[in-house]
């Protein structure tokens, strides 16, 4: 069993380093956004859950999703992989000077307020195609892609409200059409997810996700940002085993789950 304690990008290292999902992971949540820990119910303090690890070992499966761009190998994803405007935004939260005095506040969060706003004002829609599943669908003026195992992203939004951990499917968000004013609207009610009542959103279903845009665009993985035109995501129907300290055995309890 390997442990990890850190963010979801440690934990999307750590998945990636192990490649076996024969290994259970055990995680305990130490970073800034935890979305993975929203998404499987962990709460706590780090000694707690520790302790309970020890004592317990709850496990649980998880179906990751692997992806794959024009110059990456196959890689797997623990939260979301996101094509267009949510990448932008993550990138410039990811390099932006106001990174460390928010965390040094504890207003870690604030870092997307502060990147959508700024973006909002730079980013330029593309023309994209998606096939889902063999079924081609050509989108103009997109904003964005989004592929989830769960439905929380970008410390705590619920960017896929309906989003379950289950094996070989996943649910896949795009926003097109849509002016600047009224995508800054749309992520206001992102936290509370009744951004999906929006015309511009759709939502399908899907166990494999091909994109290609006309030029580069920035994708986010886990809130690491590139840049491609091609990619493919699958789910993975193999679980991988991931030990912790989860509220009330949340995978007999939890809607997320199937």
């Amino acid at each position: 069993m390997h442990h990890c304690c850190g963010g979801d990008g440690t934990l999307h290292e750590v998945i990636n380093g192990v490649g076996n999902n024969n290994i259970s992971v055990a995680f305990i949540p130490g970073g800034s956004g935890n979305d993975f820990a929203r998404g499987v119910q962990i709460k706590g303090n780090e000694k707690r859950m520790f302790e309970h690890i020890i004592q317990y070992g709850v496990t649980i499966p998880y179906w990751c999703g692997t992806y794959a761009a024009e110059e990456t190998g196959s890689r797997q994803f623990v939260n979301s992989i996101g094509f267009g405007f949510d990448a932008e935004i993550a990138k410039y939260a990811n390099t932006s000077k106001h990174k460390n005095w928010l965390r040094f506040f504890r207003l870690d969060s604030f870092r997307y307020v502060f990147a959508l706003i700024h973006i909002l004002f730079h980013f330029k829609p593309f023309n994209a195609t998606l096939t889902l599943d063999g079924r081609r669908q050509d989108i103009q003026s997109c904003w964005m892609v989004t592929v989830a195992n769960h439905p929380y992203y970008g410390g705590g939004m619920k960017i896929i409200p309906h989003a379950k951990i289950e094996p070989e499917i996943f649910p896949v968000l795009v926003i097109h059409g849509i002016s600047k004013w009224k995508i800054l609207a749309l992520f206001v009610t992102v936290f509370t997810g009744k951004h999906l009542s929006f015309k511009e959103v759709d939502c399908h279903m899907a166990s494999k996700v091909e994109f290609h845009s006309e030029s580069k665009v920035q994708y986010q993985v886990d809130g690491q940002t590139d840049s491609c035109m091609y990619g493919v995501v699958e789910k993975n129907s193999d679980a991988t085993h991931i030990v912790g300290d989860f509220d009330g055995h949340m995978l007999e309890k939890s809607s997320y789950f199937r």
